[in-house]
């Protein structure tokens, strides 16, 4: 009898163990069929808990702030210096810690892109976050303040900037928003080492420097001879 007994006993733990077991790997797979999809998805390790990000081949994600945008694409100016070119359309979804459109796309907001490398080095985007500005940090523990930023807007055409002269004050953090208007140009000035993206007609970007040292300088547009046939201004720093 006590034999018979403990056949049974092992039949059902045999029979239970392997029904778990079964239950297990078919959650497993159910899970990365539905997460096998997507581009850069999240998911648990059932047995360890570990998050694990599923790379789909041919993806990228980059992440940076934005320094220039048109109605079809962005120039991100990423953390190692470079910059890209991200093109998105109305099918590209657009996040910021709460749903969000084209119109959240901004100069100077950090963003980061979830989508598939093109063959020229830019991204076709399937995502674009909008990340939150960080904290302005005001160290005030030798009794000075951080000076104000003095931003420029000035607008390039075909050739000729509207602004001939701009007046700013020694070390002041000077902001340059450089609309192009017509044609191909950039806003350069060589003496505090500030340009521009090159811009196609209708875009728009900016830069940031310290006026450190005073004197007059010149600012241009660096394309072709574009220089020579008048498209530059002086900065004068007092």
């Amino acid at each position: 009898m006590n034999k018979i007994i403990a056949l049974v006993i092992g039949t059902a733990v045999a029979v239970g163990g392997g029904s778990f077991y079964g239950g297990m790997k078919y959650q497993a797979s159910k899970m990365q069929s539905r997460l096998g999809a997507g581009n850069f998805q999240n998911m648990r390790d059932l047995s360890t808990g570990r998050q694990v990000l599923a790379n789909r081949a041919g993806a990228n994600m980059s992440g940076g702030e934005i320094i220039s945008k048109d109605d079809k694409s962005i120039t991100i100016k990423l953390r190692d210096g470079g910059s890209k070119i991200v093109f998105y359309s109305a099918s590209t979804e657009i996040g910021k810690f709460a749903s969000g459109t084209s119109a959240d796309i901004e100069i100077g907001k950090s963003v980061m892109i979830n989508g598939s490398a093109n063959s020229d080095g830019s991204i076709t985007a399937q995502s674009i976050q909008i990340r939150p500005a960080p904290p302005v940090v005001n160290d005030n523990a030798n009794g000075s303040e951080q000076g104000a930023t003095k931003t420029i807007n000035i607008a390039g055409s075909n050739f000729s900037f509207d602004l001939t002269e701009i007046k700013v004050k020694k070390g002041e953090k000077v902001k340059i928003i450089f609309n192009n208007k017509e044609g191909f140009h950039d806003w350069v000035i060589d003496e505090f080492n500030a340009r521009t993206p090159k811009l196609q007609s209708g875009q728009t970007a900016e830069v940031e420097f310290v006026a450190d040292k005073t004197g007059s300088f010149e600012y241009y547009c660096s394309i072709g001879s574009h220089r020579a046939m008048g498209m530059k201004g002086k900065l004068i720093v007092e």
